[in-house]
């Protein structure tokens, strides 16, 4: 080894052994080791925060021990003490001084490379380096700091200690550790809110993305509230999912499924202005913000009606097949109730029927034909149970004509009266004596009315004709209660409310009965201007 290096590094060790008071509080049972000339100051230190958590191994006195690592000015340091330190860059920062770390956080090799490069001397200038696994930077709780910059020292040997800072090595100024202390607080423990915008509000669909940054490929949930914010008791709160595909995120956001999609309720397309709130939910259960351009507005007409009106006769009944006023129920003037043909009242609940010959078709039982539930979505939109499915002799399921398939979703209509209805098809078996169905001998109810065994097709499990289909819980929901094409316009009038929804006392999109409905149905029952006479 040349003279001049066997000098300096005598001259460097006995500097690191020389007595010394300022120690820091923490595992030090091997002496501190003056390792290092001054590292390089950076004068463009980069970004200074990535709160992004991994794991690693540390090290204190040759003893392994799992830390969680982040990064402060680009160097990976320990989580608390990277908190710490970001605290005191801070307080620095309002005085005027420039703090940043050129140094943090050694893994083992890191600290092996160094190490042969001072025992070998062949490579860092030969600087002298602890021992793997005893140095202080392995413990993730030392940090060169730069003081070669003016005013960083001098404020750091002022103001460090109360930040729980300590300079531990001799002869190293830019040499500090934490072990505890200080108050508190930091940035990777504070959660930043959700991001996100409310695009656009139509007469299908509420629209946009969210995203929290503290977990930036989660999906997160996102409240929707219609006619008036959080926390008013006329908002009416609807939770969805913001884990839409939507490739223009995949680049801003660094992941692509934050999208959000939610329908228009069928009860709000009613020419009249409704404005429409979102919030994003924070994961840690934080802020909830309203997103970016929330409120905007829409003004749908209602939609186009077709079909026949079933009476639906009591609280019960509506109960009994899970309708939602809110989603489903489309409110018009009298006129048009009146042009839509009045036929016989809804069945009293929803039976469910199979074939027991092994094929997959579910049926609605609906008075006297069978209608196909198409698929597990349809089933999953009329809020049906298809783990009730009753199985039936095949001989008796064909024996009941087939009707028309059960609509995508159910669809009710209300005049300005207290009477709610069902819009359907009109069900006209062979031989039926229903008058609607004389009028037009061109409207049946559906295939052949016998119906041979279906041995073909999809059916309401999503399975084919062995019957062995998945389980219809995988079918996807709506909840917008859409049917028909809807008509109007929409406005994106965006507001300023930019405030923090607390909390969200969410409605939920299941077919809860209102308590207002109890009293429509008692005076619908009154009101009944005719009673119709029975069917054959």
């Amino acid at each position: 080894m040349p003279t001049a290096i066997s000098l300096r590094h005598a001259v460097l060790a006995a500097l690191c052994l020389a007595p010394h008071t300022a120690r820091a509080e923490g595992p030090h049972e091997h002496p501190d080791v003056c390792e290092l000339t001054a590292p390089p100051d950076i004068g463009e230190h980069p970004a200074p925060i990535d709160c992004a958590e991994s794991k690693d191994t540390g090290y204190t006195n040759g003893n392994p021990f799992e830390i969680t690592v982040v990064h402060i000015d680009g160097r990976p340091v320990e989580k608390s003490t990277a908190n710490a330190y970001w605290v005191m860059r801070e307080a620095a920062a309002a005085d005027g001084v420039d703090m940043h770390i050129n140094s943090g956080f050694r893994t083992m090799a890191e600290q092996e490379y160094l190490y042969g490069c001072y025992v070998n001397c062949n490579c860092n200038n030969c600087n002298l380096a602890a021992k793997p696994g005893y140095s202080n930077h392995q413990s993730g709780h030392a940090l060169d700091i730069n003081t070669a910059t003016p005013g960083v020292y001098n404020w750091l040997n002022a103001h460090g200690g109360a930040f729980g800072f300590t300079e531990t090595v001799p002869g190293e100024p830019w040499h500090w550790e934490w072990w505890g202390g200080g108050p508190g607080g930091g940035v990777c423990d504070i959660s930043i809110p959700p991001q996100g915008y409310l695009d656009t509000v139509d007469c299908d669909n509420v629209y946009g993305w969210a995203q929290d940054p503290d977990a930036p490929d989660a999906a997160i949930d996102v409240h929707v509230y219609f006619n008036a914010p959080a926390g008013d008791p006329n908002g009416i709160g609807v939770p969805t999912t913001a884990n839409l595909h939507r490739e223009d995120l995949c680049m801003a956001l660094g992941s692509c499924a934050h999208g959000y999609e939610l329908g228009i309720p069928l009860s709000l397309r009613d020419n009249v202005t409704h404005p429409v709130h979102v919030y994003g939910i924070d994961i840690e259960g934080q802020q909830n913000p309203q997103l970016a351009q929330s409120p905007l507005t829409f003004t749908c007409a209602p939609p186009a009606l077709s079909g026949v009106r079933r009476h639906i006769t009591s609280p019960d009944i509506l109960a009994a097949w899970k309708f939602d006023l809110f989603w489903q129920l489309v409110n018009v003037d009298e006129p048009t109730l009146l042009a839509i043909p009045d036929w016989i009242a809804i069945e009293p609940a929803p039976q469910l029927i199979r074939a027991d010959d092994g094929t997959p078709e579910v049926y609605l039982k609906d008075g006297d034909v069978r209608r196909h539930i198409p698929s597990p979505e349809v089933a999953d939109n009329w809020g049906f149970d298809l783990g009730a499915v009753v199985t039936v002799p095949a001989a008796e399921v064909y024996a009941i004509p087939l009707g028309t398939p059960l609509w995508d979703k159910p669809v009710l209509v209300k005049g300005p009266g207290p009477e709610v209805y069902q819009l359907d098809d009109l069900q006209c078996p062979p031989g039926s004596r229903e008058p609607l169905c004389q009028v037009d001998d061109t409207t049946t109810g559906g295939d052949d009315p016998t119906g041979p065994a279906p041995t073909t097709g999809g059916d309401a499990t999503g399975g084919d004709s062995t019957g062995e289909g998945p389980d219809a819980s995988t079918g996807a929901s709506s909840s917008d209660g859409s049917g028909g094409g809807p008509t109007g316009s929409a406005s994106g009038t965006a507001g300023n409310d930019s405030g923090d929804a607390g909390g969200c006392a969410c409605r939920s999109n299941a077919g809860d009965t209102q308590p207002w409905a109890l009293g429509l149905f008692v005076l619908g029952a009154l009101a009944r201007r005719r009673r119709r006479a029975p069917r054959a």
